[in-house]
């Protein structure tokens, strides 16, 4: 029997109701197990080799179904977020070999910490464990006892991130209105991070962040922290080659790739985020990161 999901928002109302198009479904056909799937009810649970986004009513993946008929999420304005919450479902359909319509749902690009963290997860690379649901009472029921990290899918230079240590305190900047636009990701303890900014797909520049207080977890120089330039053959090998997949994979020439190391390690990194314009114009170094860019344009255009 197959099974088709006809996949909707509870805030859609009379237009395009998935549910009036499952009765519809299911009064037409005996072969197919039919289901009416809401975006606020999916728990997406993103972490190093393995994804997963499950339907909290019927605990059932979304990659189970045969087919996934998408209604309700071209969004603007404050609900934008629902496309990109579409994005990284039809990634991880198509990850997963589930046809899918309308398939102009992949044809985006990332515009959220969400989608980035499927793309990097579904290139097999190293990632904090990430949660995200559009209704942040499913995220507040994951949260233990250890700390975890609290920050907006959406912001950058290091605005609404939060390290928390109980869900009381994770509660206070959550909204529990719909869309919901924070992920928890696991914390994990560092001194430092790194910029990889990459020109032409490929890594020119390295900055390491380092912040200059313990009463902060962020390194990002907007929130105080303190930078400095490190030579991009000082990283591993493996990290250079993984930085220009990264930026042939999400149709990036120009990104910049932020890392963790783990433990300090100069080796072992997880991947944070891909900022598609890394504060070039603004922020630290920008006479060098203006040096690197035109350096690689004229290389690239053979200038």
């Amino acid at each position: 029997m197959k099974r088709i999901i006809i996949l909707g928002s509870k805030d859609a109302g009379s237009k395009n109701n998935a549910r009036t198009i499952s009765d519809e479904l299911i009064a037409r056909t005996q072969d197919s197990e039919v289901s009416t799937v809401y975006y606020e009810d999916l728990l997406f649970t993103i972490q190093t080799g393995s994804q997963s986004i499950v339907d909290t009513k019927s605990n059932k993946d979304l990659k189970d179904a045969d087919l996934v008929v998408a209604m309700n999420w071209y969004k603007s304005g404050k609900q934008g977020l629902y496309r990109d919450v579409a994005f990284t479902i039809a990634k991880y359909l198509e990850k997963n070999d589930v046809d899918f319509w309308n398939k102009e749902m992949v044809k985006q690009r990332s515009i959220s910490k969400l989608s980035a963290m499927m793309e990097l997860s579904l290139l097999g690379l190293s990632i904090p464990k990430t949660y995200f649901s559009l209704d942040s009472s499913k995220l507040l029921g994951l949260v233990g006892s250890d700390p975890f990290i609290l920050k907006s899918a959406i912001t950058s230079r290091g605005k609404d991130n939060y390290l928390c240590k109980t869900k009381e305190e994770a509660n206070k900047y959550l909204s529990h209105d719909a869309p919901n636009y924070f992920i928890v990701q696991e914390y994990i303890e560092n001194t430092s991070d790194r910029r990889v900014i990459c020109f032409g797909g490929e890594p020119s520049l390295v900055i390491e962040r380092r912040r200059s207080s313990n009463e902060t977890h962020l390194n990002n120089t907007s929130m105080g922290g303190n930078a400095e330039i490190k030579k991009v053959e000082d990283l591993p090998r493996k990290i250079i080659e993984e930085c220009k997949q990264i930026c042939y994979n999400m149709g990036r020439e120009m990104a910049g790739i932020d890392l963790l190391p783990f433990k300090d390690s100069l080796d072992e990194y997880y991947y944070l985020e891909v900022n598609p314009i890394p504060q070039l114009t603004s922020g630290v170094y920008v006479h060098e990161k203006m040096v690197a860019l035109a350096e690689s344009i004229i290389k690239k255009g053979n200038l």
